[in-house]
């Protein structure tokens, strides 16, 4: 997001011979490594440990370079399906767009008519046990290289507040849950 407020399309900076420029003024932009609150959910605290933040100091205009966005929510549906209470809306939601599925294609996948989907993911209704486990379980399932401990299907109870954690990104774009 730009100065203002202002939403930007992602668009890459001008490489000249003195690094990267900003696209708005020419200016070069100014690059640095710091926590970067990674918004999916208003709820949800999400922060990139290290991200790279470009920065324009003439204009104000500054991006945040997101390496293997794919790899990172991978990363972050990992982290809900292992939590041990049950999935809220949003998490549901955002597990279904992992498996990359409509409401109308994952309600006859699961068996239930497609309203039940939507009364759960606006929270009108709380997710099923049953809905739960195999949801965990079909993301599980499609993504690569986790290893899912399907044990702790039988222990997901009670309510939990919003989902929280902190990620880091490697030099080869590997995303892992920061300690």
């Amino acid at each position: 997001m730009a100065r203002g407020g202002r939403a930007r399309p992602a668009r890459a900076p001008r490489a000249t011979g003195r690094g990267l420029t900003c696209l708005d003024c020419g200016a070069a932009l100014r690059i640095s490594r710091e926590p970067h609150r990674y918004s999916l959910h208003p709820k949800w605290s999400i922060t990139i440990a290290d991200a790279e933040i470009r920065r324009c100091p003439k204009c104000g205009y500054f991006e945040v370079v997101i390496p293997k966005p794919d790899a990172l929510h991978r990363t972050i549906a990992a982290e809900v399906i292992r939590k041990p209470a049950k999935l809220t809306g949003p998490e549901f939601v955002f597990l279904r767009a992992q498996l990359r599925m409509s409401g109308r294609k994952l309600s006859k996948v699961i068996g239930v008519v497609h309203e039940s989907i939507s009364r759960w993911e606006n929270e009108v209704l709380p997710v099923s046990p049953p809905v739960d486990r195999l949801m965990r379980t079909m993301v599980a399932l499609t993504i690569a290289g986790e290893r899912f401990p399907v044990e702790t299907l039988s222990h997901i109870e009670g309510d939990a507040g919003p989902l929280k954690m902190v990620v880091t990104v490697d030099p080869k774009g590997v995303w892992t849950r920061a300690a």
